[in-house]
């Protein structure tokens, strides 16, 4: 296997985009994991989209509310799309199968 020849900025950014975490920095002895700060969304049924360490361009209706952590609308019956309001339960909106 050939070594990649990059900046260390390059390889860094590389390994710190790795989706499954599997690359790592070797220098002499020393092996760091690089993690890049990637957004996750939980699906679970019934229920809206959670999104963690995330932003999204559409203002936030709620005052103070955290921008990196929120609940998208995912039954389109909010009243604050793109942001869920709890509208599902009240149509009593099912995700399905």
């Amino acid at each position: 296997m050939q070594p990649y020849k990059g900046s260390r900025n390059a390889v860094e950014s590389v390994i710190a985009h790795c989706p499954s975490g599997a690359l790592a920095l070797a220098l002499g002895d020393t092996v760091t994991h690089l993690v890049a700060d990637r957004a996750r969304i939980e699906v679970a049924r019934d229920r809206p989209y959670y999104v963690r360490e995330a932003e999204v361009a559409e203002p936030h209706p709620g005052q103070g509310a955290c921008r990196r952590k929120f609940l998208l609308c995912r039954c389109s019956k909010s009243g604050i799309k793109p942001y869920c309001d709890g509208s599902h339960r009240d149509q009593g909106w099912k995700s399905g199968d």
